[in-house]
């Protein structure tokens, strides 16, 4: 009997000192991390600077996101009809916050016009520039070849006169290879597809032939 209450007591301390192990988190083998959420800056080249900037003032508009892309998180897409959200990688803003940001600094830094408006300005702009992203994805559709995807469109309106008339119109395709098939590759490959994006429409707002204001 003696014996038998012994080797209960044994089971009753070994139970507690468990359940004190699993209350306080300290039994290694339950313990497990959440995954990491991981947030990329895009902060791409800006364009070189315009040899004969326009004279005038550019106001450039909060850049429209189609609804199919306009996610934190990072789009990849497998198939033709296939793409997939990855959650545990995102953008640090929303993609139309990020993008207005980077053309307002970027065609600033280019000099295209003499003039861009910061954010918030009251001063009336002679031009503004209006762009669209239709399309921003990891295209991992052959894996060997992975590539960054960024489509948009950009139209220059000259607010000068009386009617404010469109002036250009121009239609961007823009990859860049994914140098590793990870989130990190595609922030750089993005990244890069942003800098060309930048480049071409400062290169065709200099090439615009402004007309004198009627």
């Amino acid at each position: 009997m003696i014996k038998h209450a012994k080797l209960l007591t044994l089971v009753m301390v070994a139970s507690l000192f468990s359940s004190i192990l699993l209350l306080s988190g300290c039994t290694p083998a339950l313990q497990t991390e959440a995954p990491q959420i991981r947030r990329y800056a895009l902060l791409p080249k800006h364009p070189a600077p315009a040899a004969n900037p326009h004279k005038g003032v550019l106001q450039v508009r909060p850049v429209s996101v189609s609804p199919m892309f306009n996610s934190l998180s990072f789009i990849y897409r497998s198939s033709d009809q296939g793409y997939a959200e990855d959650y545990y990688n995102q953008f640090l803003s929303s993609p139309s916050g990020m993008f207005t940001q980077i053309f307002r600094d970027g065609l600033g830094a280019s000099r295209a016009f003499s003039t861009v408006l910061p954010d918030g300005s009251t001063l009336a702009p002679d031009f503004t520039l209006e762009c669209v992203v239709t399309a921003m994805y990891a295209d991992f559709r052959n894996p060997d070849k992975a590539q960054a995807v960024l489509e948009l469109q950009a139209f220059l309106i000259d607010r000068r006169g009386s009617e404010f008339r469109p002036i250009m119109r121009k239609d961007y395709s823009l990859l860049s290879p994914l140098p590793e098939a990870n989130a990190q590759g595609y922030a750089q490959a993005l990244e890069a597809t942003a800098a060309q994006a930048l480049q071409a429409i400062a290169n065709d707002l200099s090439a615009i032939s402004l007309a004198p204001v009627k």
